[in-house]
């Protein structure tokens, strides 16, 4: 991952990879690190974000709480391992680790015994039938309402646009105009959850 930002939603959100070994999208056998937290360091409150210019500072805070507070991992599915929370290097060997490189990409690693996942060795055979892959950026929590602000926006309208996950979204009503209260309904929403699914094959080295 390059963009700072986008690191800081991952961290702060949560990440969950999952694994279906019928190739469908099934979310029964998975790894979620980076485990979602509380605001991090260098991160703005809402009502400061408006005119907040991303900073190398914010980015340096991130780093440092993330290397000090993402020491464990969070599984759900495999044999032989509890459900329940691990350190990030474990007797089970499902294992997580991460870090910035001199350019600042972050790359993030997974590791997990095939047995453990599938319920059986690795063969050949696990080469020619496809995995589901589930990529989730957890839903982020709604931000506080600004309650100085609230009779205004209520009263007014905003042309039938609402701020929900950092995007515009159409909100029209009958007349094509959003209401002041729709939309500050959906300006206190959360990001919302980011999921890709994809099909994969393992390879035999």
């Amino acid at each position: 991952m390059t963009d700072e930002q986008a690191e800081m939603s991952l961290f702060r959100q949560g990440f969950n990879v999952w694994l279906d070994p019928k190739g469908k999208r099934k979310e029964a056998l998975g790894i979620s690190f980076p485990t979602k937290q509380e605001r991090t360091p260098g991160e703005m409150e809402p009502r400061q974000k408006k005119e907040h210019t991303f900073q190398r500072t914010d980015i340096t805070r991130l780093k440092q709480h993330a290397l000090l507070e993402q020491i464990t991992l969070r599984v759900k599915g495999f044999a032989g391992a509890p459900d329940q929370v691990l350190p990030l290097q474990n007797k089970y060997g499902i294992n997580a680790a991460f870090n910035w490189d001199s350019l600042n990409i972050l790359t993030i690693e997974y590791q997990f015994p095939i047995k453990i996942a599938f319920g059986h060795n690795f063969s050949v055979a696990d080469t020619i039938k496809p995995i589901g892959l589930g990529l989730v950026i957890n839903a982020g929590e709604a931000p506080p309402r600004n309650k100085e602000e609230e009779p205004e926006m209520q009263n007014s309208s905003m042309g039938g646009r609402s701020a929900t996950g950092g995007m515009n979204t159409g909100m029209s009503g009958r007349d094509g105009m959003g209401s002041g209260r729709q939309n500050m309904n959906s300006m206190s929403q959360a990001p919302q959850e980011q999921k890709v699914w994809s099909k994969i094959y393992l390879t035999a080295k």
